[in-house]
């Protein structure tokens, strides 16, 4: 399996109607309309998803400053998502329709819809950027593995760099962030309904919002699949193998590798 966690400010989000659209996702279906669709090395759009949750990305009784309305507005979130492999982009087209809910443009059935409406062509919007998401964990049955008896664990000494710097680089954009936050809140109390209220769109607007919010299920459509699968077939006269379900583990490596860090 794999986890993936991609990273947000609450802003003026509705979480809870973003966790109702991502209880529609949870099970096997047809993630067509939530791909980048890649014809030469896929052609089975199935997938399964066993859990996306929507939630505090840490626990907010750590922070100081987690009192109060106005705190939650910047009480960092996370969507994580967990299955047994994904298509290309997947992940980042998900969070794209759950922003939207949570923005109050689209209702958590838009979820249902796009998993429904498989013969029209797939709605056009734009997904999530890659930067905060990451490949949190990866799991391997056990009888698939083995490993040198030399190599079984990392040396001590190499966790030890490992973790050092991963404290130094959190340290510093843990200050830097801190004095952001202190510029964002410091201002004339005169504007401060406006700016209260207008903070929390900025905040989540990890992407450009549409100016005229237009309804997924309203827009322009790409190709019906049927005829660009067609057309695919005819231009490459069969001669291009497409993976099967055999193959399912692999169609995420693209999304890993181009937009993904790791962490351990």
């Amino acid at each position: 399996f794999r986890v993936y966690k991609y990273f947000f400010p609450r802003g003026g989000m509705d979480v809870d109607a973003m966790r109702e659209g991502a209880k529609r996702l949870v099970g096997e279906h047809d993630f067509r309309n939530f791909c980048k669709i890649d014809l030469g090395n896929v052609s089975n759009f199935r997938r399964t998803i066993h859990e996306v949750l929507v939630r505090p990305a840490f626990d907010s009784s750590r922070d100081p400053r987690s009192d109060g309305k106005e705190a939650d507005t910047f009480e960092m979130m996370e969507i994580q998502i967990r299955g047994q492999a994904f298509l290309w982009h997947q992940v980042r087209y998900i969070v794209a329709v759950l922003f939207e809910i949570g923005r109050k443009n689209e209702s958590p059935t838009v979820v249902h819809h796009l998993l429904t409406d498989l013969e029209r062509g797939k709605p056009k919007f734009d997904m999530a950027p890659g930067y905060p998401l990451v490949l949190h964990e990866v799991g391997f049955d056990p009888a698939d593995l083995t490993f040198p008896p030399e190599r079984e664990s990392i040396p001590t000494t190499s966790r030890e760099i490992l973790d050092k710097a991963n404290c130094r680089i959190w340290s510093q954009n843990a200050i830097r962030s801190m004095i952001l936050r202190g510029a964002v809140e410091t201002g004339d109390p005169a504007f401060d309904s406006w700016r209260t209220s207008e903070r929390k769109d900025m905040l989540c607007e990890i992407y450009a919002p549409l100016k005229v919010y237009v309804k997924i299920e309203e827009r322009m459509r790409d190709e019906p699949f049927a005829v660009k699968l067609g057309r695919f077939a005819e231009k490459n006269n069969g001669s291009t193998r497409k993976r099967g379900d055999s193959d399912l583990a692999d169609d995420s490596a693209s999304e890993v590798e181009e937009q993904a860090p790791a962490v351990s």
